[in-house]
């Protein structure tokens, strides 16, 4: 859990197929193995509405959303697993679901709003509360991305890693396969700088274990050392907004927190004054994506921080650190929500 009360992010340190398939029912494993094998193809309707697919293992998706089958419908009517989604799909009229945002790692993320009901009419499931058991327990979903060219592309799995009740949305990161796992894409932590033996508690996961909690907090005290390190590196000790210049109250900002080796690179971060991190962070101020410029809330509009509304960041010494476009929308677009 962040410190944003609003935020809830996945704190399972490994997140893996393996660990996953321990949590399901059977069921699940024989979809999500349908969903991988069509990876990056288009279906031009969705699963559950082609007649020729007569080989689906379990019903795969539903005409809303999300969908998370009829346990009682199931061979294993569950097997007492807790209920999960299997799969989304996105770019329906009635929400603003975002395209798939590819990162230089080739992963990608995916904005998904949460379920709303229709007007007039009550959820007989709360999909949204289903899918909360997903991003607490580490359990994968299939995408599927409506094309404005007609039918659906696969997108594969992906793990949700947070949710956002601010502007009531998912973030979804994939795809996940034996190579982005081995990569470790759906990592907290980074395990190149960790042994075996720290590889092994982390991957034994147990909240209430204490020395979990004590590695966890160390490894990702000494990522976030060496993220601030490249950041003054690359903006020479200078705030990119006030342009203060004392390295005692600078630090170093996230635009977007995504799990993997690759969130930790400077194209992810801000060197701000401290204060300023704070307000970022909250969503009171944002860089606009394609200018690069400040945009204040109108909570800040009248305040002392007025004197920044516009202005132009500081690029860094090196112009292929600076901050990556797309993440910066993401940054912008939640903003938006949580201004109006």
């Amino acid at each position: 859990m962040e410190n944003d009360s609003y935020i809830e992010t996945c704190a399972i340190c490994f997140l893996s197929i393996e660990r996953a398939k321990k949590l399901v029912p059977p069921e699940f494993i024989e979809g999500w193995n349908w969903f991988q094998q069509r990876a990056g193809t288009t279906m031009r309707v969705l699963p559950h509405r082609d007649p020729t697919l007569n080989d689906a293992p379990i019903s795969l998706t539903r005409d809303a959303g999300i969908h998370s089958p009829d346990y009682k419908k199931l061979r294993s009517r569950g097997a007492d697993k807790n209920k999960y989604v299997l799969s989304i799909h996105a770019g329906g009229s009635r929400y603003n679901d975002k395209d798939l945002i590819y990162l230089e790692d080739g992963t990608w993320i995916l904005d998904y709003c949460s379920q709303k009901p229709e007007r007039g009419r009550k959820a007989t499931t709360d999909f949204n509360s289903v899918m909360m058991n997903n991003l607490r327990d580490g359990i994968p979903i299939a995408v599927m991305i409506k094309q404005s060219s007609g039918g659906y592309m696969v997108c594969g799995l992906g793990f949700i890693e947070e949710y956002n009740a601010a502007t009531e949305s998912f973030i979804i990161h994939g795809p996940v396969n034996p190579s982005t796992e081995a990569a470790g894409f759906f990592s907290i932590v980074e395990a190149e700088h960790l042994s075996d033996s720290e590889i092994q508690i982390l991957k034994e996961w147990d909240a209430e274990d204490e020395r979990v909690q004590v590695k966890v907090n160390q490894i990702r005290r000494q990522g976030q050392e060496r993220f601030r390190k490249a950041l003054r590196d690359a903006y020479e000790d200078t705030c990119v907004i006030s342009s203060v210049a004392i390295p005692e109250v600078l630090q170093a900002a996230h635009i977007y927190s995504y799990r993997g080796p690759k969130t930790q690179i400077v194209n992810n971060g801000l060197l701000l004054r401290s204060d300023l991190h704070l307000l970022f962070d909250a969503h009171l101020f944002t860089i606009h994506p394609e200018n690069h410029k400040v945009v204040l809330s109108d909570q800040l509009k009248a305040s002392d921080y007025k004197i920044y509304n516009g202005i132009q960041i500081a690029d860094p010494c090196d112009r292929r650190l600076s901050p990556s476009d797309e993440l910066l929308n993401i940054h912008y677009q939640q903003f938006l929500v949580e201004s109006r």
